[in-house]
């Protein structure tokens, strides 16, 4: 099990989530809940229902899942065996994603996992922590590299056996790429709004982003079905310059 060194365990957890495991012998990890605590004090919890999954029905674990909970490491009971067999390592030359790709890399090659509706883990929103620094080249560069990931991975499972899954396997990588897009012109529009936008720097990258946007889902900012976050978009797609433009003007920002 891995955990951050700014998160915990919920107290009285971890044995109940050795029983799960232990009662799910052929299974190659285990899945659990977690609580999520903003600054704020607010929480809030996630908790996928208790299943057994085979091979054949990962592509629909993959869509359907928390992307929290399917991206990070942590709430999961991973067996030994099964990661040092397979020699699963973290990407170290990567600042974002390599968590996800990890996982993912795992659910490839697993035959079996199950999930547990059993809340084990605390997580601590911390907005200053390293994935939430904005860094543009980085997320362009990390990105490509997970989408690469996410690709080879759904091709191969969805070549195994009994996975007639070609639409899910669209969806699955269209709605990756959005996801990425949005959380982009996300970060981007919060720099702006804090009147941090000579943190976004160099226009290169944002005009690498409209690339990377445009690949796959050449009508990406239909995805925005809101006001302004789809007039930003929509901004964006004509031009980065646009969408400077706009957000200055919105936050009445001087050059």
């Amino acid at each position: 099990m891995f955990i951050d060194v700014d998160d915990y365990l919920l107290p009285d957890t971890l044995k109940k989530a050795v029983d799960v495991a232990d009662n799910n012998p052929n299974a190659d990890f285990c899945v659990f809940g977690f609580k999520r605590i903003a600054r704020s004090g607010s929480t809030s919890k996630s908790t996928p229902e208790s299943k057994r999954y085979s091979k054949n029905e990962t592509l629909k674990y993959i869509k359907n899942t928390d992307a929290l909970l399917l991206g990070t490491p942590w709430a999961k009971l991973y067996n030994r065996c099964f990661i040092e067999s397979g020699d699963f390592k973290f990407d170290t030359k990567r600042k974002l994603f390599e968590d996800i790709c990890f996982n993912l890399s795992c659910l490839s090659s697993c035959n079996s996992f199950v999930t547990s509706d059993i809340c084990v883990y605390c997580y601590e929103v911390n907005n200053q922590s390293a994935t939430a620094k904005f860094n543009g080249e980085t997320l362009i560069d990390d990105a490509n590299n997970y989408m690469s990931v996410m690709r080879k991975v759904v091709s191969d499972i969805s070549k195994s056996d009994n996975n007639p899954v070609d639409n899910l396997s669209n969806d699955i990588i269209s709605s990756t790429q959005i996801t990425i897009c949005h959380n982009a012109l996300y970060d981007i529009y919060n720099l702006y709004k804090q009147k941090r936008n000579k943190d976004v720097k160099k226009l290169s990258w944002m005009k690498r982003l409209v690339g990377f946007m445009s690949e796959i889902k050449p009508d990406w900012q239909n995805a925005f079905t809101s006001g302004f976050p789809r007039i930003f978009a929509t901004a964006y797609q004509i031009h980065p310059r646009c969408a400077d433009l706009l957000l200055r003007i919105t936050f009445a920002i001087k050059r």
